[in-house]
């Protein structure tokens, strides 16, 4: 997305509830034309002309794009995670991003894969595969500390089981053995 300047139109300096007005007046052209949203803000005590509008109108649509753009890819981040519950929001991200990076890629004409600099993409990719490389050797190491834990929770309450009740163990061990000798 591209990083746009602060607005300093003159709509852009209209009342909130004034300009809120006019927004609604452009998203719907097929009521309004520009001269009819000049008109109501000129009711409305300011002046500006079409031209003014036009650009306004221009740089609103583009941010409505931008909207669009995003809810489209939250939409299809969410759709990767409904299909594959196991993933989490970074691999999705992931995904998504990889696809949109394969789509664009695609959707060059001959000419511009030609043009096309190698060396960005291999760029623009690598910090796709590191978050990916990061992602699944925290979830590696998470594993294995989650291992160690439980190992020294078991030991911990094998030790106290022994003490406190023998009995009990001794069933509980032997139990264990036939249960790992079933297995193999």
């Amino acid at each position: 997305m591209r990083r746009q300047n602060r607005k300093r139109g003159k709509i852009d300096k209209l009342p909130k509830s004034l300009r809120d007005a006019v927004d609604i007046m452009v998203q719907t052209p097929a009521e309004y034309t520009y001269c009819d949203i000049v008109d109501f803000i000129r009711d409305n005590g300011f002046e500006v002309s079409p031209s003014s509008v036009a650009r306004y109108a221009k740089g609103l649509n583009s941010k409505l794009e931008d909207v669009m753009l995003i809810s489209e890819s939250f939409r299809a981040i969410n759709d990767e995670l409904q299909k594959y519950p196991e993933l989490d929001t970074t691999e999705a991200l992931c995904r998504v991003t990889a696809f949109k990076m394969l789509e664009a890629v695609q959707g060059m004409s001959v000419d511009e894969l030609r043009e096309s600099n190698p060396i960005k993409l291999v760029n623009n990719v690598a910090p796709l595969v590191k978050a990916l490389a990061y992602k699944s050797d925290s979830a590696r190491r998470s594993r294995e500390l989650k291992d160690v834990a439980y190992d020294v929770l078991k030991e911990q309450i094998f030790d106290d089981m022994r003490r406190a009740d023998p009995d009990l163990y001794a069933r509980f061990a032997a139990f264990l053995e036939k249960q790992e000798r079933e297995e193999s």
